[in-house]
């Protein structure tokens, strides 16, 4: 599950990063139809915390990347909001993990029995463990990883299912 995904030196936002009170409450502040300023900011938190191979920013040192992106996205000095979405989303790059911290919680539960799902069986588990369309996450062991349910039926994978929340 990617929040945002580097293509052409451009941020493309996942709908998923908006489920991020900081994504959202940036989105959901930029009253114009083309949301060009939310973004411009959410493009400033990705390629200040994603080091990945994509970010044309990487190879500088933190200062000076901070720097550049602020000049290239949103050429001000960022706001309360702009940097609490930058704790919500940080990327070591030297221990290779990612760190998103998620809103409220509402539910996070473990599947017992741990059912085991065919590629085509994930969206009947999602249906009944997730409340609605685009709303919570299902986290399946398959032959990959521990993916979550987007990334399984995209893969056309099956697996066996250990836990949701939303």
């Amino acid at each position: 599950m990617e929040l945002f995904d580097i293509d052409g030196g451009n941020v493309v936002l996942s709908p998923t990063s908006l489920y991020i009170p900081p994504f959202k409450k940036l989105w959901e502040r930029d009253a114009s139809e083309d949301k060009e300023r939310a973004t411009k900011e959410i493009a400033y938190v990705a390629f200040l915390c994603n080091l990945s191979t994509k970010n044309p920013y990487n190879a500088y040192t933190d200062s000076i990347r901070e720097e550049k992106v602020n000049k290239d996205t949103i050429n001000k000095k960022p706001d309360t909001l702009i940097k609490e979405a930058i704790k919500k989303y940080k990327i070591n790059g030297k221990e290779k993990s990612v760190t998103v911290t998620l809103g409220d919680v509402t539910k996070c539960r473990a599947i017992k029995p741990r059912f085991t799902a065919s590629k085509d069986g994930v969206e009947k588990y999602r249906r009944r463990y997730l409340p609605a369309r685009k709303v919570g996450t299902l986290v399946v062991s398959t032959n990959k990883g521990l993916l979550v349910h987007e990334d399984v039926q995209e893969q056309n994978l099956g697996g066996v299912l250990i836990a949701y929340f939303y």
